[in-house]
């Protein structure tokens, strides 16, 4: 098989994958959204309903969500076991790190090497400060702490506050791309120019087929994927595009829940118009009864919501386990 290198894709986003109509298609079938006129309800309630449920799991989980860059993120110097550092990153998951400086107060920072950072666990922001033999001018490292160049000595301290100065690049990654399965070939190999820091989902679309027929992903890596085909083009070249990225379905799952209860809630209301429980038709000796599950202290939808939100309690304790993050302090 060929290979390709994969392009990092900037436009993933969880609105890309949470949208409206994939809310509807999904948490919300079945489900007449419509007021009491018929007319639809409006959009911008499922886009409220969406972007807070995010921004309720980011909170939640302790996570970024949305691709974002943070600037000057500044991390006390603390004495370590030896010439290095622990920190962790306030935002998560971290994708790259793409600047560090060393910061005393007010004073002008210096730039450090980004050979210097390990990036140990990027789910959890954390990474180590590990010094190389390259200088910093008037910054220097020693066992026990930080060492500050006056003008008139060095002197060492233990803790230096806000001395680590970070920029660095959150959210969950994404990579997208095109490959060219050959004519009567049947893979093709994407390398990753950077390596891929969490597990991830790919979304294939065969753009043109030429024959070619069942494309799939094997032999996923942090550095690579193969894409592969059933049957390999027979009429020319089959052309596949590709989007691969770290957000778990779980994550798309739970957002959803969330953003579906507020239209459920809405609807719910609606089912017989608004504020309706029950209504009632007579004529003559003939009467008919109607009642809905709605009363004043529940929504007609009122059990779909139980049985989703027990639903969403698994999912955020299932999220919880892969993005927790071990607190630690000391004094």
């Amino acid at each position: 098989p060929l290979a390709v290198i994969a392009n990092v894709c900037t436009e993933c986003s969880i609105y890309d994958i949470l949208t409206v109509q994939r809310l509807k298609d999904t948490l919300l079938a079945g489900v007449d959204l419509t007021d009491d006129n018929g007319d639809p309800l409006p959009d911008i309630m499922f886009e409220q309903s969406i972007r807070s449920s995010v921004q309720m799991l980011e909170s939640d989980l302790g996570i970024q969500a949305e691709r974002f860059s943070f600037k000057g993120e500044r991390k006390d110097s603390m004495v370590g076991e030896g010439p290095w550092w622990f920190t962790q990153l306030n935002r998560r998951q971290v994708i790259s790190v793409d600047k560090f400086q060393m910061k005393y107060g007010n004073f002008d920072p210096v730039d450090v090497p980004i050979s210097w950072i390990d990036l140990i666990r990027p789910v959890a922001g954390q990474l180590n400060i590990v010094p190389s033999q390259e200088s910093l001018g008037s910054f220097l490292f020693y066992r026990e702490g930080a060492l500050v160049f006056a003008g008139w000595g060095l002197h060492g301290y233990p803790m230096v506050p806000g001395y680590f100065k970070f920029d660095y690049t959150a959210g969950f990654d994404c990579r997208c791309g095109t490959v060219t399965i050959p004519n009567t070939e049947n893979g093709f190999v994407v390398t990753f120019d950077t390596p891929v820091l969490d597990r991830y989902n790919v979304n294939l679309v065969v753009e043109v087929a030429n024959g070619a027929s069942g494309a799939r992903v094997v032999s996923r890596s942090n550095d690579g994927m193969t894409i592969v085909v059933t049957t390999p083009p027979s009429t020319g070249d089959a052309v596949i595009s590709y989007t691969l990225t770290t957000m778990p379905d779980s994550f798309v799952q739970a957002a959803g829940i969330i953003a579906a209860m507020t239209p459920l809630d809405t609807a719910g209301d609606l089912i017989m118009g608004a504020g309706i429980a029950s209504t009632s038709i007579s004529m003559d000796a003939l009467q008919q009864t109607i009642n809905s599950t709605a009363s004043p202290t529940n929504s007609g939808y009122g059990a779909r919501i139980l049985s989703q939100r027990r639903q969403l309690k698994s999912l955020v304790a299932s999220l919880k386990a892969r993005y927790r993050v071990m607190q630690l302090g000391y004094v």
